[in-house]
């Protein structure tokens, strides 16, 4: 990770150089600043952008509201953004993105986006305005992450759970995952399902059937309780290691640790900052956004939790790497 780090900032050295003291830089966050993927890219991008930029910030906050507040976020947004006038803004994952879009069109601005998992294309195409668009697209690597916990087992695996939430992005990474899922089961002989849930006790439920060998959790951060109340991350990837029969497994790094999910190939919102900034960079020094063609990010890590593998006496893949 440092050579990785090291290595961008030699490489952008100039472009670093090239900023002015007095550009803005607005971010638009989907989510909130305690929110682990927000804490994770956020990580990336301090650690390469420039400390001369002005960076302000908005969030949407769209784990912990309703779909039906989502266009009143993006229309304060946007009263923000008037109010910021930076030099270049970026979205950060679907929300934002296919709400501000629209919404700054017209405007003569650079966007970035980091941590998009829909197809961005055709939202790009309609707009007809001066807006430049660039950015990282996010895609969980299901199949990898599938193909390497299968084979830590010495007995076949039957039966593999799938777990998201019910919001936005999960609706798209769902959409995604079923057609690897539909190929890994074939090609593997097991049956492989998804579900999505919109409450704390229908995901609890699922949990607790004994129909499944494996467990996998995708997004469970807009889970919500009987009363409408958004349930705590950290409480739903606790309470499901602590009360699941079987090794539960994630696809995304801030899922895994001691007392939350063993491990898995998965992606890191910290390098998906570290890219993000130097496309960022990138704009400051000169170029349009639309200049620079819009990139898959960091291909995935398979990471470990040492506690959890030792508790389920499983050996991990030779290529993964320990955390906490």
């Amino acid at each position: 990770m440092k050579a990785l780090i090291l290595g961008i900032i030699f490489a952008f050295g100039m472009l670093s150089q090239a900023v002015a003291q007095d550009h803005k830089l607005l971010i638009i966050d989907s989510y909130h600043k305690t929110f682990s993927w927000t804490e994770s890219y956020t990580l990336g991008l301090n650690k390469v952008l420039d400390k001369s930029i002005h960076v302000s910030r908005f969030e949407m906050n769209a784990k912990k509201l309703p779909v039906s507040a989502h266009q009143r976020k993006a229309d304060e947004a946007f009263d923000f953004y008037k109010k910021v006038k930076p030099d270049v803004v970026l979205l950060c994952d679907d929300i934002a993105l296919n709400h501000m879009l629209p919404r700054l069109q017209h405007e003569n601005i650079d966007v970035v986006f980091l941590g998009v998992n829909g197809d961005p294309q055709p939202l790009i195409e309609r707009l007809n305005g001066p807006v430049r668009v660039t950015g990282v697209l996010e895609r969980p690597h299901f199949y990898r992450s599938l193909s390497d916990v299968i084979q830590l087992y010495n007995q076949p695996i039957k039966n593999i759970k799938i777990l998201f939430d019910d919001g936005p992005t999960a609706k798209i990474n769902t959409a995604y995952l079923q057609s690897q899922a539909n190929l890994f089961s074939k090609l593997n002989q097991t049956v492989t399902r998804i579900e999505r849930f919109t409450t704390f006790p229908d995901w609890k439920k699922a949990v607790l059937e004994d129909d499944y060998d494996v467990l996998f959790v995708g997004s469970y951060q807009t889970l919500r309780d009987g009363m409408g109340k958004n349930i705590d991350a950290n409480q739903v990837i606790t309470w499901t290691n602590q009360n699941t029969k079987h090794p539960v497994f994630a696809f995304w790094k801030v899922a895994v640790g001691e007392g939350m999910a063993a491990g898995g190939y998965v992606l890191d919102g910290e390098k998906h900052g570290i890219h993000a900034a130097v496309y960022i960079h990138k704009v400051f020094a000169g170029m349009p956004a639309d200049h620079i063609p819009i990139s898959v990010g960091h291909q995935g890590t398979g990471i470990y939790s040492k506690a959890e593998f030792a508790q389920l006496g499983l050996t991990p893949p030779r290529e993964w790497v320990p955390i906490r």
